[in-house]
């Protein structure tokens, strides 16, 4: 099966901010063996979509699961949890 490059995107982070950019290939033909694929939409009302996006995912594919839907505020200090953690001890123990 033949591929073909449709576009080339900047560098992303996309094991947390503290890791370097690694290579990585972005392909809709995986997500049925990816389950976990990440979606960002950008909303003023996130518990109002959440519904449409479910149902917009799932009539591109309706075996897909979608789960944990939040802002994305919450998922940054999750992903951030860690190195503030680390400066608190840091500042703490200086």
């Amino acid at each position: 099966m033949a591929s073909r490059v449709v576009g080339i995107v900047a560098d992303a982070r996309e094991d947390g901010h503290s890791t370097g950019p690694q290579p990585l290939i972005y392909a809709c033909g995986y997500l049925r063996y990816w389950a976990d694929s990440d979606y960002l939409i950008q909303t003023r009302t996130p518990a109002a979509l959440s519904n449409a996006v479910r149902t917009a995912i799932h009539a591109v594919d309706p075996g897909h699961p979608v789960y944990s839907v939040r802002p994305l505020t919450e998922a940054l200090h999750g992903a951030l949890s860690q190195t503030r953690f680390r400066t608190v001890l840091v500042t703490l123990f200086r």
